[in-house]
């Protein structure tokens, strides 16, 4: 999940939390929507007596860390032209990705 994923998505009489924060420049600050994810997913489980083990890994840092280059620039470009041209034809429920170095839609 992204981070600001929560807007729009979420009713606001349902968020996450009902305390509004906003960063220094007056921009709201979202929830992590991945924890509230992984504790929804959890419960859901339980409810239905199904065993799920949900992993939440935050790569946050991870991918910070490390500087883009010309490659992952490229491959960024093709997958957001495919994800365009996806919408386009009017598909849904579709992710982009990289098979055999081939740009492809793969349903989700």
């Amino acid at each position: 999940m992204a981070e600001g994923a929560e807007e729009g998505l979420i009713n606001p009489n349902e968020s996450i939390s009902k305390e509004v924060k906003r960063d220094g420049s007056g921009n709201l600050i979202y929830d992590d929507i991945g924890e509230f994810l992984e504790k929804e997913i959890s419960q859901y489980g339980k409810d239905q007596n199904t065993p799920l083990h949900v992993s939440y890994i935050d790569p946050t840092y991870s991918i910070r860390s490390v500087a883009a280059n010309a490659g992952d620039t490229l491959l960024c470009t093709k997958l957001a032209k495919a994800s365009v041209h996806g919408a386009m034809y009017g598909y849904t429920g579709f992710s982009c990705g990289s098979i055999r170095n081939s740009i492809a839609l793969i349903p989700v």
